[in-house]
């Protein structure tokens, strides 16, 4: 019970970062990689204000379900802190992180629960990176984050990839040359 989440039914982050620990030594090891991935419900603040703490509360358990419905058995989630969730995303190739984006772009796009008749909807924002040499449990989880925060203000894409935060990248470079 220590572990677990008591509103989610997820492990808490102690146990996440030991097991991205245990990641981290098997990839060192054998180099089999793996990936994080870091979610952030959108407007989760303005939510829990206007319809009480019950509907956030309500919300952040859909989000803990749909993590595990669009993972596979062998992924792993947390609830990270406050409206934050971990999760380490098997892969068998590095390339694979942009299939495990697609199975959780339902997620990002738009979860609802009724609220005395009244719909409320939320949005997941996730970054999610893969493993590479040097890594260790902050520079992965920190590189996860900073996609999610990029996920957060871009309209229309909620997920942010290393793929996709490189040509973000890129872009941004390409600009400040024309500049």
């Amino acid at each position: 019970m220590a572990t677990r989440d008591p509103l989610t039914c997820l492990p808490g982050r102690k146990y996440m970062e030991s097991c991205i620990g245990e990641e981290l030594e098997r990839f060192r090891r054998t180099g089999h990689p793996f990936a994080i991935l870091f979610a952030d419900a959108n407007r989760f603040h303005d939510i829990n204000n206007a319809y009480g703490h019950a509907t956030g509360d309500a919300l952040l358990r859909i989000i803990g379900l749909d993590l595990r419905r669009y993972g596979r058995r062998a992924d792993r989630f947390c609830r990270w802190g406050g409206d934050e969730f971990v999760g380490i995303l098997q892969l068998r190739d590095p390339s694979e992180v942009e299939q495990a984006a697609e199975r959780f772009q339902k997620l990002a796009a738009e979860e609802k629960i009724a609220v005395d008749g009244v719909s409320v909807s939320i949005q997941a924002a996730i970054g999610i990176t893969v493993v590479r040499e040097g890594d260790d449990l902050k520079s992965l989880v920190s590189r996860a984050d900073r996609y999610m925060y990029l996920a957060k203000v871009r309209a229309g894409n909620l997920i942010v990839t290393d793929a996709s935060a490189d040509q973000a990248d890129a872009r941004g470079a390409e600009e400040t040359a024309k500049q």
